[in-house]
């Protein structure tokens, strides 16, 4: 008898019948959540009309920092925050959505209450020029594409060339800061092979430098320009990719001839 009625019970638990249990407290928790997020947003909305009827509105929008970065479009895009408590401002969307724009490099929002918006920008600041085929982009020390705009203003900037170039040119800049008397030379550089660097210097010469070591390649012939005055020849290459050696290729119709430099001992 015992077991019938456990083969009773189990019949009673079909597979339409768990399906239709499950379909109902699932809808149950559905409408459950709809009833909770309306009720919140009603708070929410009366919340929000109450503090701005104590004077807590965002009227004064305070931005600094600016220059690159159009303040009209700031404004504009601050302007589409449609409630106008000061409380109802997620500052934090706020910053994220300002460091998205192409110049800005970081922001601070801040609330200063009981009716100021304060916004502080810092710009990004380029230090070359990236040229990708035939179109050149204003890059940053970070790498980072800042576009065609004010292209102009910074057109006595190097220019490098190469896949990949961006995101190693500020380390590079770096180390040829170190010597003077090469980078006032300094024109433009190419990125070979995402390896090595191609640098060209006034009067086309080329300089290849090695993949490791490109500070001692670059020490070196500093050395070689402060005593033989090396780039002063009719050269058109000068290759350092051989440690403690340059090797020189002198331009077509020139005197010199193709030589092996060795370091004075």
């Amino acid at each position: 008898m015992i077991s019938r009625k456990k083969r009773r019970n189990r019949r009673f638990l079909t597979p339409w019948a768990v399906k239709w249990i499950s379909s109902l407290v699932g809808g149950s928790l559905f409408i459950g959540l709809l009833a909770y997020y309306d009720v919140y947003h009603r708070a929410y909305i009366a919340w929000s009309g109450s503090l701005a009827e104590f004077g807590f509105v965002a009227e004064n929008v305070v931005v600094e920092g600016c220059d690159k970065v159009d303040v009209n479009v700031v404004r504009r895009y601050l302007a589409t925050l449609q409630n106008p408590c000061i409380f109802a401002s997620d500052i934090d969307t706020i910053r994220k959505d300002l460091e998205a724009f192409p110049w800005v490099r970081s922001a601070i929002v801040q609330r200063k209450l009981p009716a100021t918006l304060y916004i502080r920008v810092a710009e990004r600041f380029p230090i070359a020029l990236w040229q990708n085929k035939h179109d050149l982009q204003l890059i940053d020390a970070e790498g980072t594409l800042l576009g065609t705009e004010f292209i102009e203003q910074f057109a006595h900037l190097p220019t490098v060339i190469g896949e990949g170039a961006p995101q190693v040119t500020a380390e590079f800049l770096a180390v040829l800061e170190q010597f003077p008397r090469l980078y006032q030379r300094f024109v433009s550089a190419v990125w070979v092979g995402g390896r090595r660097w191609d640098v060209f210097l006034s009067d086309k010469i080329c300089v290849r430098l090695p993949e490791d070591n490109e500070e001692d390649a670059l020490r070196f012939l500093d050395t070689l320009q402060k005593d033989d005055g090396i780039l002063e020849r009719s050269l058109e290459c000068i290759d350092l990719r051989f440690p403690g050696k340059v090797i020189t290729r002198a331009k077509v119709g020139a005197s010199d001839c193709g030589k092996t430099l060795s370091p004075a001992t």
